[in-house]
């Protein structure tokens, strides 16, 4: 009996110190979600904490009228143990994960990204020389997508964090390296933090617990219209406090378990977790893509009209539309598209657009978005760091050739108006509240050829234009060449 109260007495004890601790330190040092604070509450947090304090304390003093001098052993022991105990299986555990600031960011080591999301990627900007090691470059020691960069800022250089997506790390080439290259100064510095199947939530942390603690003065969010404008609030979660996804901020990273955490919510990581789902995704897209590549346009009008039932005059929208006489170009575009890249959300949508008539995507709010740029807002305030948001326009919103290209199946643009709705009113609401905020939309608008025709992501004439429109806009902020940025 005597063995069982021990145990239910340091069991609660622990439970204390982690788990009570855990909430606690999620109410102080977390923020609550939009809309709604999904925090723990002080009631939650006062009555666990309670029950476990009078469990410890009940089973506590049992052990101390009957065995005094093993009950205060005990206590010794359980004080050298219990922090012994996290800190050997943390130096174990870090030995298994990879180290910060990669850990907060992909998750993986480089040489993972390197082999995963980084195949293929050969680019000029980072110095690659077309050899077969040459993809090895585009992957930094921190895997990112990005030139190698120390966690220490040097002295005398003024460092700038680029957070977002896809778009970051996706296109053609960086367009944070662009930014760099055209400052052409060794005084400015400019960090790719982009991690693509992403969202705002994360971006706030990202900001607040990477990029602000890498010493950068000030944060460029790249905010895409396509997909960063949803009604999710969190897309990173936390277990109590205790552990949460990195970057956001938890009690065991705070104490410095950093590998513990790492290895308890690293598969909850959303780019994780799309990475999982991509290689069956991969195959089946790159089935899709020899299937339409290989056949004639008589096979392949056939096969996108019965790639899923339709109701009658669904069907007979679908079929006028890939029987007409530009449909021709359109299948041809099918079967080369831009650099290759073959991607079926697009052509999913289209072909739901042409069966329905013009139908659009639901409509995408704003505030989910609006928040966490708040949020980040304070936060760059309170560390004395400038803050700019880049609206990303979605393609079709934008580049004229695309919209050509597929006219002959739907509108697309009409199809894609509410990702640029949301934008607008992004933008016109995060303006007022004195937020300084870059739109690409007038800039990109009708311009052709700035996107990839099936993959969506920026082109090399797209990250250029990108490129030099955020640099003509941050270029009045950068400090001057003799301003100490220490």
């Amino acid at each position: 009996m005597s063995r069982l109260v021990a145990l239910m007495y340091f069991t609660s004890l622990t439970l204390l110190l982690t788990c009570g601790l855990g909430l606690f330190y999620s109410r102080m040092v977390d923020v609550g979600g939009p809309g709604l604070d999904d925090r723990p509450t002080w009631l939650s947090i006062g009555f666990i904490n309670l029950v476990l304090l009078a469990l410890a304390a009940a089973t506590g003093f049992s052990g101390w009228r009957k065995h005094t001098r093993r009950f205060w052993f005990g206590n010794v022991l359980f004080l050298i143990w219990l922090p012994l105990g996290f800190g050997l299986t943390e130096l174990i555990y870090r030995r298994l994960t990879p180290a910060w600031p990669a850990q907060a960011l992909h998750g993986v080591s480089p040489e993972v990204a390197r082999t995963a999301w980084g195949a293929g990627l050969a680019d000029k900007s980072l110095g690659d020389s077309g050899d077969s090691h040459a993809n090895s470059t585009a992957i930094n020691a921190w895997g990112q997508r990005d030139r190698e960069r120390t966690i220490q800022v040097a002295d005398g250089v003024y460092r700038i964090g680029f957070i977002g997506d896809s778009f970051l790390e996706e296109s053609t080439q960086p367009v944070s390296l662009l930014v760099e290259q055209q400052v052409a100064r060794d005084t400015i510095e400019v960090i790719n933090l982009g991690v693509s199947s992403t969202q705002p939530d994360e971006y706030y942390y990202r900001l607040r617990t990477v990029a602000i603690p890498l010493g950068c003065k000030h944060c460029v969010v790249c905010l895409y219209s396509g997909n960063d404008f949803v009604d999710e609030p969190r897309t990173i979660h936390s277990r109590g406090g205790m552990f949460a996804v990195a970057p956001r901020p938890a009690w065991a990273t705070a104490v410095g378990l950093r590998a513990i955490n790492h290895l308890v919510t690293n598969s909850q990581r959303p780019v994780i977790q799309a990475w999982f789902s991509a290689g069956d995704l991969a195959a089946g897209e790159r089935q899709m893509f020899s299937s339409i590549r290989d056949a004639d346009d008589a096979s392949l009008r056939n096969g996108l009209l019965h790639s899923s039932r339709l109701p009658e005059q669904q069907y007979k929208n679908l079929q006028a539309r890939l029987s007409s006489r530009e449909s021709g170009a359109f299948l041809a575009m099918l079967k080369a598209p831009d650099g290759g890249k073959f991607r079926s959300y697009y052509l999913t949508s289209g072909l739901w657009a042409a069966a329905t008539g013009g139908g659009q995507w639901d409509r995408n709010p704003e505030t989910q978005a609006l928040y966490w740029a708040q949020q980040m807002s304070e936060v760059c305030r309170s560390q004395n760091v400038r803050l700019t948001f880049v609206v990303i326009p979605e393609a079709f919103q934008v580049d004229s050739r695309m919209c050509e290209q597929w006219a002959p199946l739907a509108d697309m643009r009409h199809l894609t108006k509410p990702c640029r709705d949301a934008s607008e009113r992004f933008s016109a609401t995060a303006q007022q509240l004195g937020l300084d905020v870059l739109d690409l939309h007038p800039i990109f608008q009708d311009v052709p050829g700035t996107y990839l025709n099936l993959d969506g992501h920026w082109s090399e004439a797209g990250v250029e234009l990108a490129a030099k429109a955020i640099q003509d806009h941050l270029q009045p902020q950068l400090p001057l060449a003799s301003d100490s940025t220490r």
